[in-house]
């Protein structure tokens, strides 16, 4: 005897009520008493997942049952490869079949018994697709998932099977939500989680017939976490639908996207993570990476210098590290070649301070300008930026009167060959000539904002030294970025790779005097070549003769504008 416990086969006759059958068979055929009854609440639908069956067909190929008796053959099997073996030892003899209404043995027709497995076997299929497809419509149309409501929601024991609701847990959704609250914090593991929810908030499972009411458990904290339902969306057969909008909704989807990411972190081994100034902007000669390491260190009184963090006592005077008076604790960076160390090859690395004395050496001490020239040049690229701006105007007043003289010409040309006063091939090639004319109109004007990006240079001179010696880590890699600098390192000598537009910077710059004095109202700057279609734009210092006829010198200044 079988039941299945899915899909509409729950309204077939229960066990008890198919041995009642059963009784009444074996009464009305004469049969003694069953030497073994097999029953259970699985389905038939796809072979060798019924371990009674199974048991039963070892005891038939032994011999030890030639006889069975159930309510139908679709109790038996509901695949052909279950019913294949069924139909073998009915034809071989080795076995007969009783049902209230039949008797199967080898003189019957086995295309019958074929018939009535392959039937059952449709059904399932046909069951099968009849129950996806009432699912996605509830999904679609209701805004409920299927089976089981989670923790915090419970199913609706009202209206037609199929179509029920769910309805809010008020006992456990607030509770619910407080979890999600308490991990989004980031101070909670889930293990962490689970026990406050299990032993402060006392969280359980709704009550079920047979299950149920009891504390949650770690793996349903887990599942709870995961299920996006709370985020307000489900899935159903791999289609993401929108939950009933009358529930509500415990977190937002962008907090269930940063809870999977934590979940998922929280999985990983754990790994110390150091922030390194110049990791990602340092490579090798030959494009390998470069790799950082962080070496914690501690001066002792003796003043001997060593890395700490394994060690209880210093290891040249062995006062036990508690007892040092005066520690002075240090944190340095080192960079190497990662694949040399790997292949375990010979390699040298090179601590972050170097480099960044050699930034300085090389990059800051040739940018840096004098106060008084970098100011009076902020306020004279503000009065050609109100130049640029007139004169923009200008041009967009002169490109609309083009743009209506063009339109004229062609609504000309057009009237004409309406007319009949030019041919077709006329016609298109005076439109053609029109185009090529007026070609400048459908141009798009590339602009360059100049002044911001020669005022951000200008204020990176003025901060780059104190950022790079005693600014924060994140401020340190910003003026990297700004200053495009990028680094190189064969073991031997470090290179520094800048923008352009820095570079130009250091090489004009050598030509200027930092006395500060020299930068007086005298001084003007002269536009040598401009064009805002260009990307580059040339800026000259130059200082007049005054009146007691003193000859100043001049200055260039090249900033491609990248």
């Amino acid at each position: 005897m079988r039941k299945s416990s899915t899909g509409d086969d729950r309204q077939a006759l229960s066990l008890t009520s198919q041995d009642e059958e059963c009784v009444k068979a074996r009464k009305k055929y004469g049969l003694p008493v069953p030497k073994f009854v097999y029953k259970e609440s699985r389905s038939a639908k796809v072979a060798g997942l019924r371990p009674e069956f199974l048991t039963m067909l070892n005891k038939i190929e032994k011999g030890e049952i030639n006889t069975i008796l159930c309510w139908h053959l679709n109790r038996l099997a509901r695949n052909m490869r279950e019913g294949g073996v069924l139909i073998d030892l009915l034809s071989e003899g080795r076995l007969v079949i009783i049902t209230p209404s039949d008797i199967f043995d080898e003189n019957s027709d086995m295309s019958i018994v074929s018939f009535h497995f392959g039937a059952a076997k449709a059904y399932s299929k046909n069951l099968s697709k009849d129950v996806k497809r009432g699912q996605r419509t509830k999904a679609s149309t209701q805004g409920y998932g299927t089976g089981n409501a989670p923790i915090g929601f419970l199913n609706s024991k009202e209206g037609d099977k199929g179509s029920r609701w769910w309805n809010v847990d008020e006992e456990r959704f607030w509770k619910v939500k407080e979890l999600f609250d308490l991990f989004l914090t980031q101070r909670y593991s889930v293990g962490k989680l689970h026990k406050h929810a299990a032993d402060v908030l006392h969280l359980t499972t709704p009550p079920k017939k047979k299950l149920g009411g009891q504390n949650i458990t770690l793996a349903n904290t887990y599942r709870m976490l995961k299920n996006p339902i709370y985020a307000g969306f489900f899935f159903v057969q791999g289609t993401r639908y929108e939950l009933n909008k009358d529930l509500p909704r415990a977190i937002t989807e962008e907090q269930h996207k940063l809870l999977l990411e934590m979940i998922s972190n929280n999985k990983r081994p754990k790994v110390q993570k150091h922030d390194a100034v110049f990791s990602g902007f340092i490579l090798s000669d030959k494009n390998d990476f470069i790799g950082q390491d962080v070496k914690f260190q501690l001066v002792c009184d003796c003043k001997h210098k060593f890395a700490y963090r394994d060690k209880t006592h210093c290891p040249n005077c062995e006062k036990r590290i508690t007892l040092i008076e005066n520690p002075k604790y240090t944190t340095q960076f080192y960079y190497y070649n990662n694949r040399k160390k790997k292949a375990k090859l010979k390699y040298k690395s090179i601590s972050e301070a170097v480099i960044t004395k050699e930034l300085i050496n090389e990059v800051v001490n040739k940018i840096e300008l004098p106060a008084p020239l970098l100011e009076w040049s902020k306020q004279y690229i503000l009065e050609l930026k109100d130049k640029e701006v007139t004169d923009g105007l200008k041009v967009n007043s002169d490109r609309a009167a083009r743009q209506a003289e063009y339109e004229r010409k062609k609504m000309r040309t057009r009237e004409m060959f309406r007319d009949e006063k030019i041919t077709e091939e006329e016609y298109d090639y005076d439109m053609a000539k029109l185009d090529t004319d007026y070609k400048d109109l459908t141009q798009v004007q590339k602009r360059v904002d100049w002044a911001d990006k020669m005022n951000e240079l200008i204020d990176l001179s003025l901060c780059i030294r104190e950022t790079l010696t005693e600014g924060t880590f994140e401020s340190k890699r910003s003026i990297l970025s700004k200053l495009g600098s990028n680094f190189i390192w064969d073991d031997e000598k470090l290179t520094i790779i800048n923008r352009k537009s820095v570079n130009a910077l250091i090489s004009g710059s050598k030509g200027i005097n930092s006395d500060t004095d020299m930068f007086g109202k005298e001084k003007t700057l002269a536009v040598q070549e401009f064009n805002p279609d260009m990307e580059q734009i040339h800026i000259t210092l130059r200082r007049r003769r005054d009146s007691n006829s003193r000859d100043l010198a001049a200055w260039r200044f090249s900033r491609p504008l990248h």
